[in-house]
């Protein structure tokens, strides 16, 4: 006799048969220091499978000598070598090494698989002891075709979850960069980068547009959380005067996790938030911020912060949606 069951009496099975222990490790250990132990090991498993970059070479060397590149630094940035799936396709799991929540499922699976006590585990993290994810890493550098063989072969998808969403997010906000940019400033798009491009991996370049007057903008791309416009900075707010700010207030920009920029061969980012907004900046900052104080000092660097929130003034914004 067949037995049907329901989605919400199903659902009941597995979380009984499950262990509780699970994701309250994949919770603990989801965080950037997972790469500084696996980063390693998962290149091990990866290395053997990966070809030669199989995009189109002179394509690619007209849109680096738009962008000012010479023919002695083609090979330096278009050598490169992905894994790709059967039918050629550059395949996700090239950025699990560097996604810290795939990789945390990745050795949840592991461990659990391999008859740790994950329960255990969570103790000895709760003591700062890392012991057992460091010998799962010493175990994985040593044998990685195993590992890949019965992880990232057979269970890509599992393992690319979290970098496919959030994969689809910045492909949203690139394009809305784009149409924004078009539509209202009438720039032209020249080049958007696409997944396994050299010039986005190397270069950290997703967008090079043609301004209106006719300058090349070569723009980084960053989901953010929120943008709100302040009327005041927390540097302004401690009383200093400024000289080289000549507008009050600003932007504060929310990010979790903090923003990180490869700044040496852009020279605009656009902050975007999923709702839409946009900010567009220059590598341009009238205060410094050394240490805890607010100095009166312009730098050229792209106001970012790699570890948190920030904030942007008037004079290192290009334009805006908001």
């Amino acid at each position: 006799m067949k037995i049907k069951l329901t989605e919400t009496q199903l659902k009941k099975i597995i979380k009984e048969n499950s262990n509780p222990c699970d994701e309250e490790l994949y919770k603990k250990i989801n965080n950037r220091y997972i790469l500084n132990i696996f980063r390693k090991p998962i290149e091990e498993m990866i290395r053997p499978h990966i070809q030669k970059w199989n995009g189109d070479r002179k394509k690619y060397e007209k849109i680096l000598t738009i962008i000012g590149k010479t023919p002695e630094v083609y090979d330096s940035i278009l050598d490169m070598s992905f894994v790709y799936d059967n039918n050629g396709n550059w395949t996700r799991i090239n950025k699990l090494n560097t996604n810290y929540s795939d990789t945390s499922r990745l050795v949840v699976d592991i461990l659990k698989n391999e008859g740790e006590d994950l329960c255990e585990i969570i103790k000895m993290l709760d003591n700062k002891d890392k012991t057992k994810l460091n010998e799962l890493a010493l175990k994985i550098q040593n044998n990685p075709e195993q590992y890949y063989t019965e992880y990232l072969e057979t269970n890509t998808e599992r393992y690319t979850e979290n970098n496919t969403k959030n994969s689809k997010i910045g492909d949203k906000s690139e394009q809305s960069v784009v149409d924004f940019l078009v539509n209202n400033h009438r720039w032209t798009l020249i080049y958007h980068a696409t997944e396994g491009s050299p010039i986005d991996t190397k270069l950290g370049i997703d967008l090079i547009m043609e301004t209106k007057d006719g300058r090349i903008a070569k723009i980084q791309v960053k989901t953010v959380g929120s943008i709100t416009k302040i009327p005041k900075t927390p540097c302004e707010d401690s009383g200093t005067k400024f000289n080289h700010k000549k507008e009050p207030g600003g932007y504060m920009v929310y990010s979790r996790g903090g923003v990180l920029i490869k700044p040496n061969d852009i020279n605009l980012v656009a902050y975007v938030t999923t709702n839409g907004k946009i900010l567009l900046v220059k590598k341009y900052m009238p205060v410094t911020v050394v240490g805890m104080k607010c100095v009166d000092t312009p730098v050229n660097q792209f106001p970012s912060n790699p570890r948190g929130s920030f904030y942007v003034d008037h004079e290192s914004v290009v334009t805006t949606k908001l």
